[in-house]
This record gives structure tokens, sequence and C-alpha cells, in this order.
């Protein structure tokens, strides 16, 4: 759980490995066509307003997160299509 910045509310992740999303998709009879991955943010290169704008959240725990962020894209798209 993540407090926003005016810790006036939160917000709740939960994080499964890809191949989890995928076998959701495949149980509930859907093909897949194809996996996007967003190119990882190259945050050093972002001023602070930049930043905030192009972040999807901020926290601390992000800010310590953003050697990671800049390694491992946080959003993945399934292209899939529902079978019979």
């Amino acid at each position: 759980m993540r407090f926003t910045k005016d810790e006036g509310s939160f917000i709740r992740t939960r994080q499964y490995p890809i191949s989890t999303y995928i076998n959701w998709l495949i149980e509930l009879g859907f093909k897949i066509e194809k996996v996007l991955e967003l190119k990882p943010l190259e945050l050093e290169l972002l001023d602070g307003e930049e930043l905030l704008e192009r972040m999807p959240y901020d926290s601390d725990v992000w800010r310590e997160m953003y050697p990671q962020i800049q390694k491992v894209p946080f959003v993945v798209t399934y292209i899939a299509t529902r079978v019979g």
C-alpha cells in the first residue's frame, strides 16, 4: 500500500510474474497475438516537472526504485483475441 503525496488516499498494488498474467489469459480462452513492453524511462534525463508528468506514481518508495524502473519496463501490454 502506498500513500499519495497528500497522504489522504492510498494506492494498493500487486505484482505478479509475467507468466502468471499470460497463463490467466490462456486459461480464460484467449490466444495471445503479441506482447509489448514500453521502453523504460530514462529518468536521469528528466527534470523535476517532466519527471512528475511521466511517472505514473510518486512516492519515496518509487524514488528508491528509480534504478530498477530505468532497467525494467513497468508496463506490459498483451494483444489477445478470445478463441471460440
